[in-house]
Formats: structure tokens, C-alpha cells, sequence
């Protein structure tokens, strides 16, 4: 299960966060990498590069497009089935 860290805004898989016997999900909610470290960064002052693809992709998937095929061409598969328009 991928969970999003608090500090950093990264969806990270859930072995990146320490345990935790008082949250609900069983684990910080911060990562280990932002935990471990002597000055917390914020978001803000990440690249964001990461988290944006990271996001880009959940949106995708609950969408219900497949990553591993073209995007565009699934888009414009949906476009001409949900209203008989071709895009071609």
C-alpha cells in the first residue's frame, strides 16, 4: 500500500514509514528519509518534479487508463466511444 508523506507530499510505499502503535494506519505519517533528517524540508522546497509524475499517475490509473500503453491514443479511444467524435 502506498501511503503520502505529511512533510514531503511523496507517495512512497508504506515500508518507507516507521511504525507507529498510535495512528490508524500502523505508521508514521512522515517517511523514514524526512524523519531522519536534522532540518525538515518542506514540499515547497523540493524539486516536485518526483511528486507531480507521482500524482499524475494515481489520476491516471483511477481514470482507468493503462500506464503501460500510450495514453493519448486510450484518450482518444474514450473521446470517440463516449461521444462518437474521432480525434484522428
Amino acid at each position: 500500500m502506498k501511503m503520502k508523506c505529511k512533510r514531503c507530499g511523496i507517495w512512497k510505499n508504506e515500508t518507507k514509514f516507521y511504525l507507529s502503535k498510535t495512528n490508524h494506519s500502523g505508521r508514521h505519517y512522515t517517511c523514514k528519509k524526512c524523519q531522519d533528517r536534522k532540518e525538515p524540508v518542506l514540499m515547497d522546497e523540493l524539486n516536485g518534479y518526483e511528486y507531480v509524475v507521482e500524482e499524475t499517475k494515481i489520476l491516471l490509473e483511477r481514470l482507468g487508463y493503462d500506464l503501460s500503453k500510450n495514453i493519448h491514443n486510450q484518450f482518444k479511444q474514450k473521446v470517440k466511444v463516449k461521444y462518437g467524435v474521432s480525434l484522428e
